[in-house]
């Protein structure tokens, strides 16, 4: 499994886990995978589910929900496991085996080759372990590509006019960030870009990160893409 997102990037990229805020543990992995990292978690008394606050327990999914997920978006139901700590009711895994979320089917929707985004993984030493993390190309494409799907197409979801949760700060930190402190090999990011058919969800999230933190790299690469 592909360490991805918050679990990778505060003790490495943020160089402090307690300054970059996560709520879960993301993995991505081969979509042939699934049931072999189910049977792995639930062994490790993981469920599919939701916690309920009321019962203090966890609340399984229906097998039509499991499914549902499975087929309009990029990841399965989560994997929660009870902990005995008060301040952490559940630990969560969410096992995504895409990086972008499909959408509603009234929208426009992209991909990515997911072969070419594993096979770009390496393994890196993380808080006393190892971790498998994308090559800082992939990563950089897989932020944005979150960011957008949240962003835009979540917009759809019921309780995004309530909270806007999946619009936040912390997506264009982490961008701004991982180019601060990694080196991005910029033409194979373009290649990459270009020959999945993605230039709208990138320019999308490196055209904000750059009103936010302006750089003339990001100023020189949404020019690039050319998207209006």
């Amino acid at each position: 499994p592909i360490t991805l997102k918050g679990a990778y990037l505060a003790p490495s990229i943020y160089q402090d886990i307690s300054l970059r805020e996560f709520s879960d543990v993301d993995y991505l992995i081969d979509s042939k995978d699934i049931s072999k990292i189910e049977a792995i978690l639930h062994r490790q008394g993981y469920i599919q589910g939701y916690y309920d606050i009321n019962s203090g327990s966890i609340v399984r999914y229906s097998r039509a929900e499991t499914i549902k997920r499975r087929l309009t978006t990029h990841e399965t139901t989560e994997f929660l496991k009870l902990t005995p700590h008060k301040a952490l009711q559940t630990f969560v895994i969410d096992v995504n085996f895409d990086i972008i979320w499909k959408g509603p089917g009234r929208t426009k929707t992209y991909s990515v080759n997911i072969g070419n985004v594993i096979n770009s993984a390496t393994s890196v030493p993380l808080m006393g372990g190892e971790a498998n993390i994308l090559s800082n190309e992939y990563q950089l494409i897989q932020l944005c590509t979150h960011l957008f799907s949240e962003a835009v197409y979540f917009c759809f979801e019921p309780s995004w006019p309530r909270d806007k949760t999946d619009l936040n700060l912390i997506k264009f930190c982490d961008i701004n960030e991982l180019m601060r402190r990694t080196t991005i090999k910029w033409d194979s990011f373009m290649s990459i870009v270009k020959e999945n058919n993605i230039s709208d969800p990138i320019f999308y999230s490196l055209s904000l990160t750059n009103i936010l933190f302006p750089s003339p790299i990001l100023q020189k690469i949404t020019q690039q893409l050319g998207v209006n």
